[in-house]
């Protein structure tokens, strides 16, 4: 087992996965197959890890390494072991994933965020062992609900979610990659979640890396590089409350200009007073001459500010008495009107004016009398 990891001040120092690696070779068992000449890890069916996971299948694999199931020969359980790849960067960020969940999971109300099990090295390599879940929060929207969850089934998994925010904020860690693809469902058959990835997570006031984040899910202060702090992950929820109950992205676009036009299409114009703080501004908006108000930049070929409202997104008919989507005769349309508040509120431009985790599970959507 290797030993804590260090750090000073929070900041990781450049031996510590040196160290690392030399104590785990150390340890390395000889029925991993690691080829000299590639060094690749054997993860087929039956190769035994640590004198200890037998591998299983493969459950997937990124530009971050390869995810396999194994059992545990010891403890007599299935677990998901990360088999990060070799480079700085992505050494770097398991480190990291490995120190704050360390922290997190000791801590009380982690009943939404993945479990790390163990850690261990193979070669130059750094693997995690997690507790095994069986799909993505994404996978399971567009196999089985391709068209969008009920509004229902959207409020269970992204209070859930809401929940496991609280906990990171009472910590004041940021996850900083939050999305559909990094929420886990721990059985088909039981709607619970587990929040997972913290490789690219950070301690508040500490400097996140804005180019990690996925970019439908960055908030207008890791654009315009603004002060980032746990209020960016509550705009990247908002973002996924749309994405659950629609199926769709809410901004999916290739880069940060698309990616600003298409927040004034939908939210308006930022503030003023967030503009003129910003060192980026300038990049996507231009004052209007004789005023201080500005508009954005090469903007022309989206709606105009706010035209394509929240309700349109969500194509919901305030007009009737329900959604036309198949829902049960019980969702009425105060449900729906307390859904959207709830969105805008995660969606405010200002970090200091949206609603925070604690704020969001007081309220009435997350908090209606089921029928």
């Amino acid at each position: 087992m290797v030993n804590s990891l260090h750090r000073r001040g929070g900041i990781y120092r450049r031996k510590t996965a040196r160290r690392l690696i030399e104590c785990c070779s150390r340890k390395e068992n000889l029925q991993e197959r690691v080829s000299k000449r590639d060094d690749k890890i054997c993860l087929k069916p039956g190769t035994v890890l640590n004198i200890r996971y037998c591998v299983r299948k493969l459950l997937g694999s990124g530009s971050f390494g390869k995810v396999v199931e194994a059992h545990d020969l010891q403890d007599k359980e299935q677990v998901a072991i990360k088999v990060m790849k070799t480079n700085n960067q992505h050494t770097k960020q398991s480190l990291k994933e490995i120190e704050l969940l360390k922290f997190i999971n000791k801590e009380k109300g982690s009943r939404f965020i993945v479990k790390l099990h163990s850690h261990f090295c193979i070669g130059d390599k750094i693997c995690s062992v997690f507790e095994l879940s069986s799909n993505t929060l994404y996978a399971y929207l567009m196999d089985e609900y391709p068209a969008g969850f009920p509004l229902n089934a959207t409020r269970i998994y992204s209070k859930q979610i809401c929940n496991a925010l609280q906990h990171l904020s009472d910590l004041q860690i940021i996850h900083g990659d939050l999305k559909l693809d990094n929420v886990l469902l721990t059985h088909p058959e039981a709607p619970t979640i587990k929040l997972a990835d913290f490789g690219s997570a950070f301690r508040s006031g500490e400097k996140g890396d804005p180019y990690v984040r996925a970019r439908p899910y960055r908030s207008p202060e890791f654009i315009l590089h603004s002060r980032i702090g746990v209020p960016t992950d509550m705009w990247s929820l908002g973002c996924i409350l749309v994405e659950m109950f629609t199926a769709d992205i809410l901004f999916a676009v290739s880069d940060s200009t698309a990616q600003i036009n298409k927040f004034v299409e939908v939210l308006g114009m930022p503030p003023s007073s967030i503009l003129d703080s910003s060192t980026r501004s300038t990049k996507f908006f231009e004052k209007q001459p004789g005023s201080d108000s500005f508009k954005p930049r090469n903007g022309a070929t989206y709606k105009a500010a706010g035209m394509r409202n929240m309700q349109d997104v969500l194509d919901i008919d305030l007009e009737g008495s329900m959604y036309e989507k198949g829902e049960d005769d019980d969702n009425f349309l105060y449900e729906y009107v307390d859904f959207i508040d709830l969105i805008l509120l995660m969606l405010k431009y200002d970090p200091s004016e949206r609603i925070t985790p604690c704020e969001a599970l007081n309220h009435k959507f997350f908090n209606r009398q089921e029928e």
